[in-house]
């Protein structure tokens, strides 16, 4: 899958780790579980405590060299690979109104989460919002919802076309936030083949941002407690680049939900019958309507030839 982001190399989203996985998170008859896994260990990060967390509102924490190229990658990105089939669009983590002007025109709506620990959208956010999307006349609604990236309670499973998400997931990890509950929060409320297009920190609390994304997978349980589990991973293809001419590192890209995630085995195989025989029909169907017009043509032939012959007896006649 060729992809062209920013920088000079692609990098291919390849499936790992499969086999590895466990610590399953349970939502509805789907799961997700994440890599055991880890590169490096680091010690527990000690929480600062609720009354000490700075808000976040209207607060860049990166340096202004890292910052200003993260938002040039983040406007490309969005604007260049959010298809523009797409209807609605989320955001993990929304911080200000700036995702506004981000996304097509032709996104109908824009469903937003907050990094605060509450889960309640602060109302300055909100106005900022507002007010963007009223400057920019698009026609876009904008869906301003009291959940946390980690939890989002009112999007239902398979329901978004693209989940966005830029510089939010330290955000997270800094308010208390799980920002790999996030991550599965999109592969759930994402519609099979969707896309989740990020631009973030390369690593989250010393673990790698990028090799989490490749390696979530979910879970399917049988439907009796002797069956056993079925596990798919939730992301099949994708691509992604290092953003260049920054302080600290980010990591840009996209990764797309697999067509068949979360099916069972037997369902995989029924569709795959379903697709063969719709195939099969089609083809037949084509060379019904070529045999019908190759006779149309034919019978055109012969007309015109009988046309020319009783012509020619008309004019020996005479």
């Amino acid at each position: 899958m060729k992809m062209m982001l920013t920088g000079t190399k692609i990098i291919a989203i390849y499936v790992i780790g499969i086999d590895a996985l466990s610590s399953s998170y349970v939502r509805n008859e789907l799961s997700f579980v994440q890599p055991t896994r880890t590169m490096l260990k680091f010690s527990p990060i000690k929480q600062r405590p609720q009354h000490e967390r700075k808000s976040t509102e209207l607060q860049m924490s990166l340096d202004m060299a890292t910052f200003l190229r993260t938002e040039f990658v983040s406007t490309a990105l969005f604007t260049n690979q959010i298809p523009r089939a797409s209807n609605n669009c989320l955001q993990l983590g929304t911080y200000d109104g700036r995702i506004v002007n981000f996304i097509p025109r032709t996104i109908q709506e824009l469903l937003t989460s907050t990094v605060e620990p509450d889960g309640s959208m602060p109302l300055s956010i909100g106005r900022q919002l507002k007010q963007q999307n009223d400057a920019r006349n698009a026609g876009t609604t904008v869906r301003v919802m009291d959940q946390r990236a980690d939890d989002l309670t009112m999007v239902d499973d398979d329901s978004v076309d693209c989940v966005i998400t830029m510089q939010s997931m330290e955000r997270m990890r800094e308010n208390g936030l799980d920002w790999k509950k996030s991550i599965m929060e999109a592969g759930r409320v994402l519609k099979p083949g969707g896309r989740f297009l990020f631009c973030e920190q390369t690593t989250i609390g010393g673990e790698s941002f990028l090799e989490y994304v490749t390696t979530l997978a979910c879970i399917r349980k049988g439907a009796e407690e002797t069956d056993t589990e079925e596990r798919f991973l939730t992301f099949d293809e994708g691509a992604s680049d290092d953003v260049d001419f920054v302080l600290v590192p980010h990591v840009a890209g996209i990764a797309v939900k697999a067509k068949d995630a979360g099916m069972t085995k037997q369902e995989k195989r029924s569709a795959e019958l379903e697709k063969k025989t719709t195939a099969d029909a089609e083809r037949n169907l084509e060379f019904f309507e070529f045999g019908r017009k190759k006779r149309r043509i034919k019978k055109k032939k012969q007309q015109e030839k009988e046309r020319e012959d009783d012509e020619e007896d008309g004019e020996v006649k005479k």
